[in-house]
């Protein structure tokens, strides 16, 4: 038996498609890819994973009104951009 997309919606709970669910699961998506990246073997993959984390913190938190975290969130963002910024420049160097 294959179900239709509007079946399987018409299925779940209200809560699930709620925007603050959505918010939520955004919140620990983030949190799953920050920890993922401390197991990558680059720095460049972990300031990219990491940076992609950081976004989605910054939107949950934005989100949830949380300004002393988002604050900080804005920090790593542009910690994070700097460093790509630095290892790509220190990779072209290398390679001349």
């Amino acid at each position: 038996m294959v179900l239709e997309f509007s079946e399987i919606v018409r299925d779940f709970p209200a809560s699930v498609l709620e925007p603050s669910f959505l918010i939520e699961v955004v919140g620990w998506v983030g949190t799953l890819i920050l920890v993922l990246s401390y197991l990558v073997k680059t720095r460049m993959s972990l300031h990219v994973i990491a940076l992609t984390s950081t976004c989605l913190k910054l939107y949950y938190t934005y989100e949830r009104q949380v300004w002393p975290l988002f604050a900080n969130w804005v920090i790593l963002v542009l910690v994070h951009i700097y460093k790509i910024i630095e290892i790509r420049r220190e990779n072209k160097r290398l390679q001349k």
